[in-house]
């Protein structure tokens, strides 16, 4: 694999919110589709690959996580080549979660607002942040049912396991 080119501390927090008004969301932000799939790991480091595609560009990543709290964790990502990225599917532990993910500017945050074809009445936005607690405001097309951050049915690993056929 090539060097990680990110690698750090992540601070996220995790909001489950109503379904949003996609053709706005596709007006004000950048929409990519995304699939993701977790595999084996020995210890308590989450490990993934993901493709992403934004334009009709895919690209391919390596990604590998461990919870310090439940909103700090370490995060290494690099990126990976297709062929690489097809070769790590024989360590899958879950089949490849899909969704649709739109990177929102609001004041200074990035919203990311993950969209996933199983649900139709909700939707996930998270939020990175500087500092675990961080205040956060919400633009106000989005209604935010609650947090779930430390929610560990509202992980993707947990998504793909109940929603994804392996």
């Amino acid at each position: 694999m090539a060097t990680f080119n990110t690698s750090g501390i992540e601070i996220e927090r995790k909001f489950l919110i109503r379904y949003p008004d996609i053709n706005l969301l596709e007006k004000i932000g950048a929409k990519t589709e995304i699939e993701q799939t977790y595999l084996a790991s020995d210890d308590d480091i989450a490990r993934r690959i993901r493709k992403t595609t934004e334009r009709g560009v895919s690209a391919y990543f390596y990604c590998q996580k461990q919870d310090i709290t439940p909103r700090k964790r370490t995060e290494e990502e690099v990126l990976i080549t297709e062929s690489k990225y097809y070769e790590l599917l024989d360590e899958a532990i879950t089949g490849t979660l899909k969704k649709t993910r739109y990177n929102i500017p609001f004041l200074e945050f990035n919203l990311e607002i993950d969209v996933y074809p199983f649900w139709d009445d909700r939707a996930i936005l998270e939020i990175e942040l500087s500092f675990e607690n961080e205040e956060i405001q919400f633009p106000n097309y989005i209604e935010v049912i609650g947090e779930v951050t430390e929610e560990l049915l509202y992980r993707n690993i947990s998504l793909a396991r109940m929603y994804v056929t392996p």
